[in-house]
């Protein structure tokens, strides 16, 4: 065979690809592709086209500044060349009839974004019109989100359809916290990086941005109480202010984003002492070479008269009703070799967990005046601390770490998980943590700690859960490819319907969504050959 035969038979397969892959694509459209799968969609094979010049949003109920700012946005997504599909599908007929408007009607007018807010919504496409319906505008958001996952694009100049009509959605989320933790304290995070996760995280209807933003190494804030705190920065420049932080809270708002900030204390509190060398436990030679094992003083009266005014401050800045105060990986060690905690701990008949307990009930004191409901590591709940009502235990170490979900809302607190959605963690694949569902760990065999969570008030109890992007190795070079496209696995578990967990069904819409992510400016990592 000549060269320019087998060049011939190469373009001609490729033609014939291109055809039954564009075939197919007007068979399947984009209604397979949507990332997280909703839960009801009914669907034909008609088609409608979409003139971005004339296109055009409608509120046509309530309205607010989040509605109109994200039409404007999806509005530039949906149309943007950027963002087709690179294959050309040009050559098939486009579909004569046509849409000019989604109007959206959001039935209420609550712009409060809290835990629990309604985020449903029905999305229905005809040939003639497209309507979204939603009780708040935040489930508006979510539909608009999809809305712009079914509209195709193809050829050049890009021309915009979507597939399957007429369609119906009828969509809400499985639990409602569905976050991914970012710290900031390991390595400093651009607010552009945060900005951009956020972006992720409504791509992916995801609602929750769980902010570690201190620990022992860095303490990256701004504060009025205690103006020398951010001394425990890495440097003075990067420190986030509190027009910073409000940026990040106004954004977040903006797209259906809670801000859920964490102070952990009393442990990881080396960098408190910094700018406040009396807030910290120094005086126990046996732990000071980690600078993870040193906490804060929990005897000492000047720790509130210092830490409960911040705490005071912070709650004033983050609307959201949680708070996270850690509680993580106390170093009860260096407590019992400070002479004075030491005589404290036997002149009280304290164990050491049960001086944990007394920090937090000092800590806590204020608690009704800030106007805020805990969220804390598992440890303290393993500790027996006293936990307020309406409390939020966070299991992220599971069964190994004494405690699961079970146990949580068994006890009557509210809980959610993280294990196996460690994202630092690269042996966690994608379709290991698509296997996990926060109601059950028995995947894997009914021994080492299998529970299922089928009471309907304990069910209740289960909020959801978050991925974690913990910083030690992680900065704004390799933070979206660490985190995307594992977290969308994740984002799914906790949105779509219990039954949609098979991982060879998932992985075509998760190979969608992560090139509809790069299009988009996120640098979701590859999961397999091929291309975008």
């Amino acid at each position: 065979r000549s060269p320019a035969q087998t060049s011939f038979t190469i373009m001609a397969a490729r033609q014939v690809t291109i055809v039954l892959v564009c075939l197919a694509a007007s068979v399947l459209g984009q209604i397979s592709a949507l990332w997280p799968q909703p839960h009801s969609m009914l669907s034909d094979i008609g088609s409608v086209s979409l003139n971005p010049s004339t296109f055009s949003f409608n509120a046509t109920c309530q309205s607010s500044t989040i509605l109109t700012g994200a039409f404007a946005r999806y509005k530039q997504l949906i149309f943007n060349p950027n963002s087709c599909n690179p294959l050309s599908c040009s050559a098939m007929d486009l579909p004569s009839s046509g849409i000019t408007t989604l109007n959206v009607c959001v039935r209420t007018p609550t712009t409060n974004l809290q835990l629990g807010v309604d985020e449903s919504y029905s999305l229905n496409v005809t040939d003639t019109a497209a309507i979204l319906t939603a009780p708040t505008v935040f489930g508006a958001l979510r539909g608009l989100e999809t809305f712009s996952q079914l509209v195709q694009c193809s050829g050049t100049p890009p021309q915009f359809s979507i597939q399957n009509t007429p369609l119906q959605v009828s969509d809400a989320p499985r639990f409602p916290w569905r976050g991914l933790l970012i710290d900031t304290a390991r390595h400093y995070l651009p607010l552009s990086t945060i900005l951009g996760a956020i972006d992720a995280l409504a791509y992916n209807k995801m609602n929750t941005l769980h902010w570690h933003a201190v620990d022992a190494q860095s303490f990256p804030i701004e504060s009025i109480a205690l103006p020398k705190i951010s001394q425990g920065a890495w440097q003075p420049s990067l420190v986030y202010s509190k027009d910073e932080m409000n940026q990040v809270i106004s954004y977040g708002l903006a797209r259906g984003v809670r801000v859920v900030i964490e102070f952990d204390t009393p442990g990881h509190a080396a960098s408190w002492g910094v700018g406040y060398p009396a807030l910290t436990v120094t005086d126990c030679p046996d732990y000071t070479h980690n600078i993870n094992n040193i906490p804060l003083n929990p005897i000492a009266d000047q720790t509130y008269d210092l830490i409960q005014p911040f705490f005071a401050e912070i709650a004033g800045i983050f609307p959201d009703q949680y708070l996270h105060f850690g509680g993580d990986e106390v170093i009860y060690g260096c407590w019992a070799q400070d002479p004075n905690i030491a005589a404290f701990v036997r002149q009280h008949s304290f164990t050491y967990d049960q001086l944990l307990n007394y920090y937090f009930q000092k800590l806590w004191s204020a608690l009704p005046s800030w106007q805020k409901q805990p969220v804390v590591w598992q440890e303290v709940f393993l500790a027996n601390v006293a936990l307020p009502q309406n409390s939020v235990v966070h299991i992220w170490e599971a069964p190994t770490g004494g405690v699961t979900i079970a146990d949580v809302v068994k006890a009557g607190h509210a809980g959610l998980v993280s294990p196996g959605w460690y994202l630092d963690h690269l042996d966690q694949t994608w379709q290991l943590m698509y296997a996990i569902d926060p109601l059950t760990n028995c995947s894997q065999g009914e021994s080492n700690g299998c529970y299922r969570i089928t009471k309907p008030s304990e069910v209740a109890l289960v909020y959801g859960g978050e991925a974690a992007m913990w910083g030690e190795q992680v900065d704004q070079t390799n933070f979206e490819p660490r985190v995307w496209p594992r977290a969308a696995a994740v984002a799914e578990r906790l949105w779509s319907a219990a039954t949609v967990n098979d991982p060879s069904n998932a992985l075509p819409r998760l190979l969608a969504q992560r090139c509809r992510l790069v299009r988009r400016g996120i640098n979701a990592a590859p999961l397999q050959p091929g291309y975008c």
